[in-house]
């Protein structure tokens, strides 16, 4: 008998995992119709993405997760009142861990908990998302754990945009006569992430924009966030004045705007996810992938037969082959520290300690030495915007890219 009630619980705190979410919601319901699913999240940027889905009933906020002991015992209580006549709880995420006052206040509140997917890696840089797209995995995870049946047919995240964002999008493409030609959102990764953890960069986006805007292609650039805010502004006199800023839109206004974009270029991160949820074709700049696994990034890994709407521009599989030697993808380029103390759970703790006393980027191991990746340093603008250019040519009518780059 299906359950009335399920909780899937999305461990992942950006909006991407939110819309590579969207589709398990979908695919519950197609097999239990009448079976009420919310969703439970950290953040509530991830809950503004799961609002727009028919198929969820509710969104609530978990704060701090579902790892840590300390929160969720602090939030036992909660918890308790929150699973209260709920069947089952699906937990997505990359790891099975999960704390144990979390798993008791399940149990105590006679739900079945599923997040057991029994995927482990020797690599402990590797998770399901160097062999899967995150929506592909999540999609797994419920056909296997929650629904009792091997996955027949994949889900594709769908976002629908609200009518007051649609009118956010259409007044600022309006105010900046963007509705005459093909538009490029750029989204870079924040300045916290560092090169040496697979970061194109701001100034290679704004070269990638001069030759996109020698070609008749419009640019917007993605100040989501504060720090691309203050990234963009730093190298603002570096910036063609014809590239236009969205300045710190709302998660739906963002997912409007994004809609209305001919193409969407920039790293495996949350606005291109959303961008593919929207139905916008996008271009990723792949690079070492999340804990310096090639592929290993929401977008899934880069054999995975793609969407012919959704490319990727990279230079990993030249790496490998050119600079053997030099490519850290090849091994596991962890601090030693934070190799040994992984395995016992002592890393977070150590790293809290220090946090907290000012010194854990002066003592951190990782700053210390040369990480830097060759395939992002030899991924050129050049290359990224002739990737732009021939997408656009192949997924729109009337752009003026068939002529290569000049």
């Amino acid at each position: 008998m299906p359950p009335r009630r399920v909780l899937v619980v999305l461990d992942a705190k950006g909006i991407g995992d939110a819309a590579e979410a969207l589709g398990v919601f979908e695919l519950i319901h197609r097999h239990w119709p009448r079976t009420q699913v919310a969703a439970a999240v950290g953040r509530d940027t991830q809950a503004a993405v799961l609002d727009r889905s028919p198929h969820v009933a509710r969104v609530v906020r978990l704060p701090g997760g579902i790892r840590d002991a300390g929160t969720t015992l602090r939030r036992l209580p909660r918890d308790l009142s929150l699973l209260r006549g709920v069947d089952d709880v699906l937990v997505l995420a990359r790891r099975e861990r999960v704390a144990w006052p979390f798993a008791l206040a399940v149990r105590l509140a006679g739900a079945r908990l599923h997040h057991r997917h029994g995927y482990r890696y020797r690599d402990r840089r590797k998770s399901p998302f160097a062999d899967f797209p995150a929506h592909v995995f999540f999609e797994l995870m419920t056909s296997e754990l929650l629904l009792g049946q091997p996955l027949a047919e994949v889900v594709r995240p769908h976002l629908e945009p609200a009518e007051e964002d649609r009118r956010y999008a259409a007044d600022f493409f309006a105010r900046h006569r963007l509705d005459e030609a093909p538009v490029a959102l750029l989204n870079t990764r924040g300045p916290q992430y560092g090169v040496g953890m697979g970061r194109w960069g701001i100034e290679r986006y704004l070269a990638t924009a001069d030759v996109l805007l020698r070609h008749g292609v419009r640019v917007v650039v993605n100040g989501g966030s504060a720090a691309q805010m203050e990234e963009f502004r730093g190298a603002q006199d570096r910036a063609d004045p014809r590239v236009v800023l969205l300045e710190r839109p709302t998660v739906g206004q963002l997912s409007a705007v994004l809609e209305r974009c001919t193409v969407v270029v920039g790293e495996p991160a949350g606005p291109v996810c959303v961008a593919m949820a929207v139905g916008t074709p996008t271009v990723s700049v792949q690079g070492p992938g999340e804990r310096d696994y090639p592929g290993h990034n929401r977008s899934g890994p880069l054999w995975w037969p793609a969407d012919p709407r959704h490319v990727s521009a990279s230079r990993v599989a030249w790496c490998q082959h050119t600079t053997r030697g030099a490519c850290l993808c090849s091994r596991d380029t962890k601090p030693r520290t934070k190799q040994r103390l992984e395995p016992l759970h002592l890393w977070k703790p150590y790293k809290r300690v220090l946090t907290r006393l000012g010194v854990f980027d002066r003592l951190h191991p990782s700053r210390w030495t040369d990480r830097t990746f060759t395939c992002l340093e030899g991924l050129s603008p050049q290359e990224v915007a002739q990737v732009v250019l021939t997408h656009l040519a192949t997924v729109s009518f009337g752009t003026p890219a068939a002529g290569g780059i000049r």
